[in-house]
């Protein structure tokens, strides 16, 4: 069951010519799918150099907002938009969950990609 969905986003992102980018702490079924994995800066920085126009980030919230700032010429889609930071949305923050930067769609549309 988990194959034929990770096969189904492998098609998806294909079709749809998104990059996947995933945060290390994602499940086996998400990083095999995934482009590429790392830390959330690494992603984001690397989000700067793939050909892809659209970058699905597999990870918290602030780590799509980092893809978006650093590649604003890019759709950045979050897999999960309830995916939280703790840390990022803790006493201090001036996070209300409303807000959003240009470009950073918040929706699980694919939830994985594919190098599997």
């Amino acid at each position: 069951m988990i194959r034929d969905k990770q096969d189904e986003i492998m098609r998806l992102k294909k079709e749809n010519d998104v990059c996947i980018l995933a945060h290390l702490y994602q499940n086996d079924a998400i990083l095999e799918v995934a482009d590429y994995t790392g830390d959330s800066f690494a992603l984001a920085k690397l989000a700067q150099t793939v050909p892809n126009k659209t970058v699905l980030m597999c990870g918290v919230r602030f780590m799509a907002e980092t893809v978006k700032m650093l590649a604003p010429d890019k759709r950045v889609l979050l897999s999960n938009p309830d995916a939280g930071c703790p840390m990022a949305d803790g006493p201090g923050s001036d996070r209300t969950g409303k807000r959003k930067l240009p470009g950073l769609y918040c929706g699980g549309v694919y939830q994985h990609h594919g190098g599997a």
